[in-house]
């Protein structure tokens, strides 16, 4: 799968492709039926629909697919007087698991 890396990416006017590597070619016999799976994410497709046939006029508003991404979270917490750092600790850790 080559998948198009410029502005267009992930929406529908991406130029995905199936590219066939020579040693597939070769292995498939000329005229033989030959399956290929893959997966195929049409959510962008059908939200580009809806938002098309609700835009205003001179909007051309493009609807790409999600990106998956990390991120480190670093939280600071101050305890109050009052109350039990190990408590705090302890709910936190719990409210993070749930």
């Amino acid at each position: 799968m080559l998948r198009d890396t410029s502005i267009y990416k992930g929406s529908k006017r991406a130029r995905n492709v199936i590219e066939w590597a020579s040693s597939v070619a070769a292995a498939v016999a000329a005229g033989t039926v030959y399956e290929l799976t893959y997966t195929f994410d049409k959510l962008p497709l059908t939200i580009n629909e809806l938002v098309d046939s609700h835009k205003q006029v001179t909007t051309d508003a493009l609807v790409h697919g999600a990106q998956e991404r990390y991120f480190n979270v670093n939280l600071i917490i101050m305890y109050a007087a009052g109350f039990s750092s190990t408590a705090v600790d302890t709910a936190i850790s719990a409210a993070l698991a749930a």
